[in-house]
């Protein structure tokens, strides 16, 4: 029997990557177009798959919100989304609790406060997942994990912090440049990833415009990531 891509636990269930949730059904689509062919899966146990459903709804609700989102996540918003939100309202209100008026282009939006831990910790768990499938091993290491979308609006520093969130991510872009995208659902997610010695970067995109970047590295301590 296979044990977890997250620890030593033996495996019960498989687990999709990104979260099955992230993908549409195809009856809730007009387009006729099954989004679910082909999905990653790995081996994992209870505690690190049927136990986190509930962070892979708040994961699946806040990438959905990307503002560059393709046209896909809005048909999945109003669908699939829309009901859970009329059954759990909370999860709205919760999302919005806090928001500041922002101008993106010429367009009026709104920037809203996030769980980061809890949305950073989806993320990697996306990565060590992706690394389990690609390299068939546990990844190990401390990652950074930034995305463009989500920057500082109220620390003294913000100018700063978001200034090197910008060059990370670019640094990342850059990484993975020549590589090819992984992924037979790309307008719902893909992947690029490439490692030099120990250190690997990775950069996954959901609905066409959320875009996260990751390095993963031996030489970090967790204090040591921003």
């Amino acid at each position: 029997m296979a044990n977890c891509y997250m620890c030593d636990a033996p495996a019960t269930p498989h687990e999709h990557v990104p979260p099955l949730c992230i993908f549409p059904e195809k009856k809730y689509m007009q387009d006729g177009i099954d989004y679910r062919p082909n999905l990653i899966t790995v081996p994992a146990c209870n505690e690190h798959n049927l136990k986190k459903s509930a962070d892979d709804e708040y994961l699946q609700f806040l990438l959905i919100h990307g503002y560059f989102n393709n046209s896909l996540a809005e048909k999945h918003f109003k669908t699939k989304l829309l009901r859970a939100i009329s059954r759990r309202p909370a999860l709205l209100a919760q999302l919005h609790r806090e928001n500041t008026p922002v101008i993106v282009g010429d367009i009026e939006t709104v920037a809203v406060t996030i769980d980061r831990a809890r949305f950073e910790r989806s993320l990697e768990m996306i990565v060590r997942a992706l690394h389990f499938h690609v390299f068939h091993e546990r990844l190990l290491h401390p990652m950074r994990i930034h995305a463009t979308l989500l920057m500082d609006m109220e620390s003294e520093v913000a100018d700063v912090d978001n200034a090197g969130v910008t060059r990370f991510c670019a640094r990342v872009r850059e990484l993975v440049a020549e590589a090819m995208p992984v992924g037979d659902n790309p307008t719902i997610f893909s992947f690029k990833y490439r490692c030099h010695g120990e250190d690997c970067g990775w950069h996954q995109s959901f609905y066409g415009g959320f875009d996260v970047y990751v390095v993963a590295s031996p030489r970090w301590t967790p204090a040591s990531i921003p």
